[in-house]
């Protein structure tokens, strides 16, 4: 909230906002939904090409998709120990890892398996560049490709690895948390090896919007990112011994991490800024996590047995008179109208993901800020705040467009613009 007319001016608006954030302590709302089964051992989480997410279930040998009303579905998986975690194959089905084995099974919910190395435990699974399936072994040196139709070819490397993503490069990146490296791989087996920082235990990888490698760092709390040059950084995360493990991207191009001790769910901007979430339950063991297209993001939750969902954002489009707040679930429009019948829309400026502010006649001259906040932790409201340094008529209107649901605010001409503190804007949580 910034560029306002006089300097002061700016510090207080932005200061008196700040406070009520503050003064407010506010809690983001998630969802937990029970998985049928008891002690299922909930793990691998992705978004599936039939809109449900599909996790794992290893302790009990199951497959289970949950849909966007939180309904779960089951399928056994009758061989071997696992499954753990779960892709999207180049074949329109879901692939997964085991003990010995990968897994595919369809949206209709049949299950096929293949034989790998016996003993070997698989564990991330993504797509190739080359369109085969590949895998990380975490008791071995190896790295697994299984084509679509079931041959498993091995490629050694130096050690145990974990996660596994395909990079902006069109190679594959790995974690290998005993060794604190992030390891390179091209789809014909020649390996190169990036030092991280010592003791940090690089475990899970994705790819990031910007053409960097982000991973999770389990034993330095930390998030870390690697250029495909190999360049790393590392952003320390806010809460202490929070024990990072699973990150993903979203659809959005957002970079989510999950929290296991911290029992928080973490995003990540381009910049390292850290932004933290709390889950309900406490104690929940969160491990992995998935995001959709509409901001929402699912984790699954090892000890409480059951996937998490933050609502996350809708499906605002910023533009040059839209202003998309909330994880672009929230959009905020506004119009002038002066006392000599000109009237016109309002230029918005972003400044974070809850706030920002619009100008009327000229760029440099601020006329209105707004912010949304998830009060849903304190009384199960989204809030919206706004100020105005003007007395033309207003008329602006924020709409949640995860529900459909707007409200308006109007001020009158030649009225100075009185503040709005609606502690009850909108009663569509979570």
């Amino acid at each position: 909230m910034r560029e306002l007319r006089r300097p002061v001016t700016r510090l207080m608006v932005v200061v008196a906002l700040s406070l009520v954030c503050a003064a407010a302590g506010l809690a983001q709302a998630t969802a937990s939904f029970p998985v049928p089964t008891a002690a299922a051992g909930v793990a691998g989480i992705v978004l599936g090409p039939d809109g449900s997410f599909w996790f794992t279930e290893g302790d009990v040998h199951k497959i289970a998709k949950i849909d966007a009303t939180g309904a779960v579905t089951e399928y056994p998986v009758t061989t071997g120990d696992g499954p753990y975690l779960i892709t999207n194959g180049p074949d329109g089905n879901l692939w997964f890892t085991q003990t010995g084995y990968v897994g595919r099974i369809t949206p209709a919910g049949s299950v096929t398996q293949f034989a790998t190395t016996s003993g070997i435990t698989g564990w991330a699974i993504v797509t190739g560049p080359d369109g085969n399936l590949w895998f990380t072994a975490a008791n071995a040196g190896m790295i697994g490709q299984v084509t679509p139709s079931g041959v498993f070819t091995p490629f050694p490397v130096p050690g145990p690895s974990t996660g596994l993503a395909v990079g902006s490069d069109g190679n594959l990146w790995f974690a290998e948390s005993p060794f604190n490296k992030i390891g390179r791989m091209t789809v014909s087996g020649t390996v190169t090896e990036f030092p991280a920082a010592a003791n940090s235990g690089p475990y899970s990888i994705t790819s990031g919007s910007d053409g960097r490698l982000w991973f999770t760092e389990i034993s330095g709390n930390a998030i870390g990112a690697i250029t495909t040059d190999g360049v790393i950084t590392e952003y320390p995360i806010p809460t202490a011994s929070s024990l990072p493990v699973g990150i993903t991207t979203t659809p959005t191009g957002t970079v989510w991490f999950t929290e296991r001790n911290g029992n928080n769910i973490g995003k990540i901007s381009s910049n390292g800024s850290i932004t933290e979430y709390a889950v309900t339950p406490a104690n929940s063991g969160l491990t992995y996590i998935a995001g959709a297209a509409n901001g929402s993001v699912w984790f699954t939750e090892y000890s409480a047995n059951a996937i998490g969902k933050y609502p996350g954002g809708g499906s605002c489009t910023s533009g040059p008179t839209t202003l998309c707040l909330s994880d672009n679930r929230f959009s905020v429009t506004a119009s002038w109208q002066k006392s000599d019948g000109t009237s016109g829309d309002g230029k918005q400026v972003g400044l974070t993901s809850d706030s920002g502010y619009f100008w009327f006649f000229d760029s440099a001259n601020t006329e209105l800020v707004v912010k949304v906040l998830n009060g849903c932790g304190l009384n199960n409201r989204y809030w919206v705040f706004a100020a105005g340094l003007t007395n033309v008529g207003v008329d602006m209107t924020v709409t949640d467009t995860l529900t459909g649901t707007a409200v308006p605010y109007t001020n009158s001409v030649d009225t100075p613009f009185a503040p709005i503190q609606d502690t009850a804007a909108f009663a569509t949580c979570p």
